[in-house]
């Protein structure tokens, strides 16, 4: 029998047009609403690692998955944002939820929604729930949307929390300080029975273990050298795609010896991270990094594996939110001007060109398209990066042979 397919943009526009709820902090609605549907003793029953960090969490989430997944039989993966399509935030070992039950899960618990006035975000989080525990999961790695403590992933206990960075962004809600948004994101270690954490600033790692005693701290536990992760003294193969998350694959072998799992040199040889410098063929690459660590990081990775940079052009944009601006200034400290190309897309708060200082306004391209479309790039290396809404879209572009001539 033909699988019905049920409208996906109906689906969509529903869920896009929930509003924020700021009334429910802590989500005791969300937890009310899984024990009233005899789910939420059930899952807190299940092994779980939440993740938090202001860098690196997405990735971080889905290299667990893909660890977890070498011992356990079914890995539940709850990550955002997505790249392409709303299901990639819903995965078990790896494989996105299929549409037809995503949208069944959300017609089956549309009236909990609206009763409860879920958000966006909390909507997709109970259709995940509901997935993992229909699918009999036995671990789950819960990705934060922003923070952690009133996260709603945070509703449950967790076998480990990890923090993979912390700098600032999401000022408005997390706080303006680097020590107001470390005190948030630990939230993850309070519902932890072990927490993890990697490079942070020194009065960051003193604060968070005078508070917290179950902590490990990663740094110093390995290195990087010759394409080789050397952890704890074991080494593992990384690729010019992946070799610049050695911090991140650092929280998957650690875990992996907790849970004693044992990976092969070659583990992560093939492992690609979607949209993290991502090779779309070997001379156009995508990128997320919009905040200026990230921003940092890329061009770090662009100059390691890049010995000369003179035929690379980058195409950036952002949201105008994200400080462009500063962004901007931190990629002309490592590149020419004449290598940078801003943009924006049709989307309100991308980044226009009056959004930008006057001297930096030169290197504006109103259509990024026409622009692709109407120049040679055979013997150039081509960078986009910025907004995950960018990026989507380059994507998008380039899997339907429309990016470049």
């Amino acid at each position: 029998m033909e699988k019905k397919v049920i409208n996906s943009s109906l689906v969509e526009n529903y869920l896009y047009s929930l509003k924020p709820n700021t009334a429910d902090l802590l989500h005791q609605k969300m937890i009310d609403c899984l024990k009233k549907m005899q789910l939420f003793d059930k899952c807190n029953l299940i092994k779980k690692i939440i993740v938090a960090g202001t860098n690196g969490k997405g990735s971080t989430t889905i290299i667990l998955s893909k660890v977890l997944n070498e011992k356990f039989k079914k890995v539940g993966t709850f990550i955002s944002p997505h790249l392409m399509s709303i299901t990639e935030r819903i995965s078990i070992n790896g494989k996105d939820i299929d549409y037809n039950d995503f949208a069944r899960i959300f017609h089956s618990n549309k009236e909990n929604i609206e009763k409860n006035e879920f958000c966006f975000f909390e909507a997709i989080f109970l259709i995940a729930i509901v997935y993992f525990m229909e699918q009999d999961c036995d671990y789950l790695v819960l990705e934060a949307g922003i923070g952690a403590m009133y996260d709603v992933v945070s509703i449950f206990n967790s076998e480990y929390g990890i923090v993979t960075s912390i700098s600032k962004d999401h000022c408005d809600i997390l706080g303006n300080t680097i020590m107001e948004i470390a005190r948030n994101k630990a939230h993850v270690f309070n519902i932890a029975k072990v927490g993890l954490y990697n490079s942070v600033p020194k009065r960051i790692s003193e604060y968070w273990n005078k508070e917290f005693s179950q902590l490990v701290n990663l740094s110093g536990l390995y290195e990087f050298k010759n394409h080789e992760l050397i952890f704890q003294n074991k080494k593992y193969y990384l690729n010019n795609s992946n070799f610049s998350y050695c911090e991140n694959f650092c929280f998957g072998l650690y875990i992996a010896e907790l849970e004693n799992i044992v990976l092969d040199y070659d583990f992560f040889k093939d492992f690609k991270i979607p949209g993290r410098f991502e090779y779309l063929n070997e001379n156009i690459i995508i990128d997320v990094s919009h905040n200026p660590e990230a921003i940092n990081h890329l061009i770090k990775n662009i100059k390691k594996i890049y010995n000369k940079t003179y035929n690379i052009e980058l195409f950036f944009c952002c949201m105008k939110d994200k400080k462009p601006n500063l962004l901007v200034k931190k990629i002309l400290q490592k590149f020419n001007t004449n290598q940078l190309h801003i943009t924006s897309i049709d989307y309100y708060r991308s980044a226009k060109k009056h959004d930008y200082n006057k001297n930096y306004q030169d290197l504006f391209i109103d259509n990024y398209q026409k622009y692709l479309l109407e120049n040679d790039f055979s013997r150039k290396i081509l960078i986009f990066f910025g907004s995950f809404y960018f990026v989507s879209e380059i994507k998008f572009l380039y899997e339907e042979n429309r990016l470049l001539k």
